[in-house]
């Protein structure tokens, strides 16, 4: 009996190390999935401010956007509620972002603002090699 029970345990630890991901990509060890979200939406505004840095003079991302963003590539949609949240976790993971609602809007739609020129001190995050969920939080300096 107690060699049956070995062997399954055995071939459960070898199906699980042959899910692992592969180790060429980063990993972001996060608390929550909000906490990825707004990572990554650093992460684009990084990008997107590192493509024509003297053509813009303010950048803006809405809660639409951001949504289209998340959405990957399975186009699952994502919550109102939660990308808002992201929002939010992102103004506090970068204090130049300032999140509020857009001017004149009926709807109240929320919007991350910065000038660019108040973005040069950009955080960096700490990486590992993949995306990932766990108990340790990201680390971020500036």
């Amino acid at each position: 009996m107690l060699n049956a029970y070995i062997r399954q345990l055995l071939t459960k630890i070898r199906e699980a190390l042959k899910s692992r991901p592969a180790e060429d990509g980063k990993v972001i060890q996060v608390l929550s999935k909000i906490q990825a979200r707004a990572i990554q939406i650093v992460d684009y505004i990084k990008t997107t401010i590192q493509d024509d840095p003297l053509r813009r003079k303010e950048i803006a991302l809405d809660s639409q956007q951001a949504r289209i963003l998340f959405s990957g590539v399975g186009g699952e949609p994502v919550s109102r509620k939660v990308t808002i949240r992201a929002m939010r976790r992102a103004e506090a993971l970068w204090p130049a972002l300032n999140c509020g609602p857009r001017p004149n809007d009926g709807r109240q739609t929320t919007r991350l603002t910065a000038k660019v020129e108040e973005l040069k001190d950009v955080p960096i995050i700490g990486y590992r090699d993949l995306w990932q969920r766990s108990s340790r939080r990201v680390a971020l300096s500036l």
